[in-house]
């Protein structure tokens, strides 16, 4: 049955597809359109910049409103003059009032400043959105796409995703002159069938490793498939982090009401059959082969760093005098450095190490990427099995990020924190709440009320510290993050039941500690009490 677009109701869940894109043919009007767009984001930094050092503690309230009354005018304005579309002008302000507001609500972060250089266009379809199926028809000339992306929501529902083969299309760059962005990518996850297609954006940013990376994202709504959750009856309590385990890097502990409990562990080693097939037929000890643990990734950077002052060495004898920041200079100052200097020797030896310094590059890029993909693969799917499991989950993350940014940790605490990029336990944290959020579960952020410091079997006291087993003042010794995992079962959210306020304000949504935790990457040493 055919879907009929409307308006925004609360009930149909949004959802964005990403894809990216092996191959495209991207027209210069692309790069034009993404030029107006950046230079009207540095006009509105400028001018707020130019606002906010106008206005200090003596400013009246009155011309404060004033000032900020006129800064609106001169941006809706800036966006008229910017020669933009009705999508992509409102689009670089609607992101820039955000970034506003974000600072506003959280003073650490920092005011929108120039950025690099990135390509995002935006189509969005009004009037509640246009049925996904307009995609696929040769009539449309926004965005047309060619390859199974569409299938029925019983497939989708029993798997996460379905592999469809190689899709290709077309993304227009200019209605008036009809340019298109010509592209072809591998459709991973299929849509379903019934969704909206609210909006689609063409991004795109530069890396030294790969060039041009780009991705089409469409926001769809997904109306309700009307099957209610059959509650399980049980919740779970989990506390992330970023802990060093024998096997790998613990980034969540986990304990449910039926007192099960087990750690959820990030594997460092991310080889393959045909990797470790590769090693063993080529035994070369000179034979570099790409990284495929974390470990192996940071011998790999080492090597790189060790060829780098090698280089910086050999040109310490040869220039003179050497040049403004030489001691801090890394591979791009070399770069700039060499396309600077005369022809001679010292060119010639940076030349030399240039070329194979940016294989090795790519090639630990590549890794990096890759191993991301896979812990992202290893969360998602994750967040998926507990949020199907379980009707309450609680999540012990509220104080991530004060850990994160504590300048007094204790030395164990700081030897940890190389841990934390690799497991990231926010984006666990973000899948959680996207998980919950679409199979129904109820998911709450605990605040951190000592729930380290109590002891979960007598409510003792314990002195908090680096080590994995904590022992209270009667004698009990437990892992701290099982116990903490236990206290939020048991005592800590039996008294927050008894106190209605309290609990209001322990239950927020996760999404105020993702927010906080942007990218929070380690498996979890010791939260603080």
């Amino acid at each position: 049955m055919k879907i009929m677009a409307r308006k925004r109701k609360r009930d149909w869940q949004i959802v964005n597809y990403s894809y990216d894109i092996t191959s495209a043919t991207v027209p210069e009007a692309a790069f034009v359109v993404a030029r107006r767009m950046s230079d009207l984001w540095g006009l509105l930094c400028d001018e707020h910049q130019r606002v906010r050092t106008l206005i200090n503690d003596q400013t009246a309230e009155d011309d404060r409103k004033k000032m900020w009354a006129e800064f609106n005018v001169f941006a809706r304005e800036a966006v008229k003059a910017s020669g933009l579309n009705w999508v992509n002008g409102p689009e670089v302000l609607d992101r820039f009032t955000k970034a506003c507001v974000a600072v506003a609500k959280d003073s650490t972060r920092g005011w929108p400043s120039r950025g690099r250089f990135r390509v995002s266009l935006t189509h969005r379809w009004t009037g509640g959105g246009s049925d996904i199926a307009t995609i696929t028809s040769r009539q449309t000339n926004r965005l047309r796409i060619s390859g199974n992306i569409l299938c029925e929501p019983k497939w989708l529902e029993k798997r996460e995703t379905l592999r469809s083969g190689e899709g290709s299309g077309v993304f227009e760059v200019d209605g008036k002159t009809g340019e298109c962005i010509a592209f072809r990518f591998y459709i991973h996850r299929p849509m379903p069938s019934n969704a909206i297609l609210k909006a689609a954006r063409w991004t795109g940013k530069y890396t030294p490793s790969f060039g041009w990376k780009w991705r089409l994202t469409m926001t769809v709504e997904i109306p309700p498939t009307g099957e209610e959750r059959e509650p399980s009856g049980k919740r779970c309590a989990i506390d992330l982090g970023w802990r060093k385990r024998p096997h790998g890097i613990r980034y969540a502990y986990l304990v449910d009401s039926d007192d099960a409990s087990r750690e959820l562990v990030l594997s460092t080693d991310f080889s393959t059959s045909s990797t470790r097939r590769s090693r063993r037929a080529i035994t070369d000890p000179n034979w570099l082969h790409p990284p495929t643990s974390h470990d192996e990734l940071r011998d790999w950077m080492e090597m790189r760093d060790r060829n780098l002052e090698e280089v910086k060495a050999k040109l310490r004898t040869l220039l003179s005098p050497l040049p403004d920041g030489f001691v801090k200079m890394r591979r791009g100052g070399l770069w700039k450095l060499m396309n600077e200097l005369p022809d001679g020797e010292a060119k010639s030896v940076i030349a030399a190490w240039h070329e194979p310094d940016t294989r090795l590059m790519k090639v630990q890029a590549r890794q990096q990427e890759r191993m991301a993909r896979c812990r992202d693969d290893q969360y998602r799917k994750m967040a998926v099995t507990i949020a199907k499991a379980y009707d309450e989950v609680r999540i012990d993350a509220a104080g991530l990020k004060q850990m994160i940014d504590d300048d007094k940790k204790d030395p164990a605490l700081k030897a940890a924190d190389r841990n934390r990029d690799i497991a990231a336990p926010g984006l666990f944290a973000q899948h959680l709440k996207n998980a919950c959020k679409k199979y129904g579960a109820k998911c709450i952020v605990v605040e951190p009320n000592k729930t380290t410091a109590t002891c979960s079997v007598c409510g003792a006291a314990i002195a908090p510290g680096p080590s994995l087993v904590l022992r209270c003042e009667n004698g009990h010794a437990m892992d701290q993050d099982e116990n903490a995992c236990r206290v939020m079962l048991s005592q800590t959210w039996a008294a927050l039941e008894r106190k209605p306020r309290l609990r209001k304000k322990a239950e927020r949504s996760v999404e105020a500690i993702t927010e906080n935790c942007e990218n929070p990457d380690e498996v979890a040493v010791t939260r603080s009490p």
